[in-house]
């Protein structure tokens, strides 16, 4: 048997990234004009230039988001990287209900991360399967990932 199932996945959400990469060439396009027009740096400029930089650092930091579960013999955590903090662990014996859906292309979300109140936390890293862990508590997760239909027979095996 083995030993744990490990979900990895980055954000794939091509519309909003090329929507602030868009923005981000739009911003870069006027300073250049500005600087051949051969005016100062004045406050526009550096606010244009702050804004470059904000842009940048946006599109960097949504490329390095990954969601990673990992389902093992005891527990099971779910960490979001970069952010530490969003780490939740629970043991395997709190799961009450494991479900498993698949949905078509047409009704299938851009990829965007989703959080719905106190009760359900929905994770969409891409893809048109996904999974529903609820526990004993009543608290839902929802994995939506191209990975989880390709290894739904070794999650069950674990978590059974």
């Amino acid at each position: 048997m083995r030993k744990n199932v490990v979900l990895d996945n980055g954000y794939h959400d091509v519309y909003s990234i090329s929507i602030i990469v868009g923005f981000l060439v739009l911003s870069l396009l006027k300073l250049g004009a500005m600087i051949r027009s051969g005016t100062t740096l004045t406050l526009e400029g550096m606010a244009l230039l702050l804004t470059i930089v904000f842009l940048a650092g946006i599109v960097y930091f949504i490329s390095q988001i990954k969601l990673k579960v990992k389902i093992g013999k005891k527990k099971v955590s779910i960490n979001i990287i970069p952010f530490g903090f969003s780490k939740i662990k629970f043991r395997k014996e709190r799961i009450r209900k494991v479900d498993f859906f698949k949905f078509d292309e047409v009704t299938k979300s851009s990829g965007a991360l989703i959080h719905f109140g106190n009760r359900e936390r929905i994770f969409n890293f891409g893809g048109n399967s996904g999974m529903t862990i609820t526990l004993d508590s009543g608290r839902k997760f929802t994995f939506i990932s191209k990975d989880i239909h390709y290894k739904k027979e070794e999650i069950l095996e674990l978590i059974q």
